[in-house]
């Protein structure tokens, strides 16, 4: 059996129950039997999705894909499937940026250990030869600013 990971990234936000969300989200109070509000302790919210209609509970991960469309994840799953992307310092994305364009990881974890940088940028680059790769593979978020790259 051949191993598959998730190649893309998604934005999710956990949901708090709040009405506030419920809006943001387009959730509705659906139609559902006092056993299941009553076990999970809170409204039960639904949602429209692509794979149909489906129940959102206080905890549940709500996420955004590429085409804006929204789903739910339970907390258990997203907790085992997503991780954040990596935060970088802004010099690191430009030279990032800049590498994938011309050349390859292992060019620039070469000249980050051949001190080709500015001393602190190659220093940083060195210790977080992980996250650099995670955020060449995966991308990132820079540490001023929310957008991914």
């Amino acid at each position: 059996m051949t191993k598959y990971i998730k190649t893309a990234s998604i934005e999710a936000e956990q949901f708090d129950g709040s009405e506030a969300m419920a809006k943001k989200y387009l959730l509705d109070i659906p139609t559902v039997s006092a056993k299941d509000k009553v076990a999970s302790g809170h409204t039960v919210y639904g949602i429209s999705t692509l794979e149909g209609y489906l129940y959102v509970y206080k905890g549940d991960w709500i996420a955004t894909g590429s085409d804006g469309e929204h789903w739910p994840i339970a907390n258990y799953i997203f907790r085992r499937t997503y991780k954040p992307l990596p935060v970088i310092p802004p010099a690191v994305a430009g030279i990032i940026k800049w590498y994938k364009q011309h050349y390859s990881l292992t060019i620039l974890l070469s000249d980050a250990f051949d001190l080709r940088f500015p001393e602190n940028i190659s220093n940083w680059i060195t210790r977080h030869d992980e996250i650099i790769a995670r955020a060449w593979l995966d991308g990132y978020e820079t540490e001023d600013e929310d957008d991914e790259k």
